[in-house]
């Protein structure tokens, strides 16, 4: 070619043409995005690793990954390229449980130079949320939905939004709506449906105390994780919080085990230590009827109603019954009397060992009920209670190294459980009136954003049951 004549193939000062300098750095953008991948993986806990490990990993990939950005030239970058150079930055140092202001200097800087780039909104956004800049937050979620035509990116952010209105914003109605519609544009994204199932059980605890949410909340995570092989922790802890919250005791250990063996550090074998525990404690009160001679039981039962008419309350008649009469589930129009003879210290719902009048002893579990309301010696009716078997067989805790808190051997466990609301009781011969309720509080596993938390709803794994 003709000197001074401009051409693909002429050098520059280095000696390098300029197709291939596009080349390299072509190959090195590629590098650099499946290096970021793979620190994202360790970070979000993809890869099994104990905490230490975890840590050490991340900081060798993420000083791998400046290394790598650090031969990208230095000049004769364009706009675009500037843009997603501070991207890969910025997430690289965002891949950590703090906040990181080197991470928002750089994805603000990615922004600013493509509004384009919607994980760079996205990211910006779950570090302003570290940094405790809710508005903000919420902001640069917005901005991806105004300014990103990619799909991923988008349902990234509706995910986000959704968890800010359940977690800071205290509006459950609208996560709800945003995890239902997210569903609604793509029946096969995974996440979606964990997102759906965070926000039917946030929707339970914080507003409707309707049974039917947390089975809609156990359907979408079951959708999420069809093969049962899911490698996210806390879908598997949310999986287990509904559980439990339902006293299926033996699928809420098992998902605990899930949560253990991908997040060693997760509190989730704590969870299973209350759960045997409570188990255990339950089922030997009832075995052994809360240790009390034959003739202090019979004299204590003689203060529960004998049978009777149908019961009237309000414009319902309910027809008397003994444990022995009813069946698995609902038990529409019928009333069982018992006496309470013991309240173990449980967390909600509040767990009692009683006896109806035949002898037959057995739990009731009163849910939305603050503690204090009842004790010892005092006769409840349930109204249409609903009846389950609660069982716990002791080799679902085989996998569980032992626990100093487990100190009985490990025994097979299986008691029934009728289950009430203090709308459907009445206490001492009354109805229970508005001071008889109170919220439920969960532990929830929350992956909001890139970064790892919990709650009931809350960031910080840290309150009891449920993780979004």
């Amino acid at each position: 070619m003709a000197g001074g004549q401009d051409g693909p193939g002429m050098l520059d000062e280095a000696g390098e043409s300029g197709e291939q300098r596009s080349m390299d750095t072509n190959e090195l953008f590629e590098m650099a995005l499946q290096r970021l991948r793979s620190l994202y993986e360790l970070h979000e806990g993809l890869v099994v690793l104990d905490l230490h490990e975890r840590s050490e990993r991340l900081m060798a990939e993420r000083q791998a990954l400046l290394s790598l950005l650090d031969q990208f030239p230095a000049t004769g970058r364009s706009k675009k390229e500037r843009a997603t150079l501070s991207y890969i930055r910025g997430k690289a140092f965002d891949a950590g449980e703090e906040y990181s202001a080197e991470a928002e200097q750089d994805l603000s800087r990615a922004v600013k130079l493509d509004p384009s780039l919607g994980d760079a909104w996205n990211q910006l956004g779950t570090c302003l949320w570290k940094k405790g800049e809710v508005q903000l937050a919420h902001d640069c979620w917005q901005n991806t939905l105004l300014h990103c035509s990619n799909v991923e990116d988008v349902k990234g952010a509706m995910r986000k939004l959704s968890m800010a209105h359940r977690v800071k914003g205290k509006n459950p109605e609208e996560s709800l709506r945003l995890a239902k519609e997210l569903v609604s544009r793509d029946m096969s994204d995974s996440h979606s449906w964990t997102n759906l199932g965070n926000a039917y059980m946030s929707y339970f605890f914080s507003l409707s105390l309707d049974r039917e949410d947390l089975f809609r909340a156990l359907k979408a995570y079951h959708k999420s994780d069809q093969d049962g092989q899911s490698r996210d922790p806390d879908l598997h802890f949310n999986k287990a919080t509904v559980y439990r919250y339902l006293e299926d005791y033996h699928n809420a250990v098992l998902e605990l085990l899930r949560a253990h063996a991908l997040d060693p550090e997760l509190n989730a074998s704590e969870q299973i230590v209350k759960v045997a525990r409570l188990v255990n404690e339950m089922h030997a009160m009832i075995a052994r009827q809360c240790n009390l001679k034959a003739e202090k039981i019979q004299s204590m039962l003689l203060f529960l109603p004998p049978p009777a008419e149908p019961l009237p309350v309000g414009s319902t008649e309910y027809v008397d019954c003994v444990l022995a009469d009813m069946a698995e589930g609902w038990n529409l129009g019928r009333v069982l009397h018992v006496m309470i003879f013991a309240i173990p210290n449980t967390e909600r719902p509040i767990h009692l060992v009683v006896s109806d009048r035949s002898g037959s002893f057995f739990a009731v579990s009163v849910y939305n009920m603050p503690e204090g309301k009842l004790k010892p010696g005092d006769v409840i009716s349930a109204l249409s209670p609903y009846m389950r078997t609660c069982s716990l067989p002791a080799d679902a805790l085989l996998p569980l190294p032992r626990h100093p808190q487990l100190q009985s051997e490990l025994v097979d466990c299986c008691f029934k459980c009728v289950q009430v609301s203090p709308g459907q009781l009445l206490h001492n011969g009354f109805p229970c009136d508005i001071s008889y309720y109170e919220r439920p509080r969960a532990v929830f596993t929350v992956s909001p954003v890139a970064v790892r938390a919990s709650a009931g709803d809350e960031l910080g794994k840290n309150t009891p049951p449920a993780r979004t």
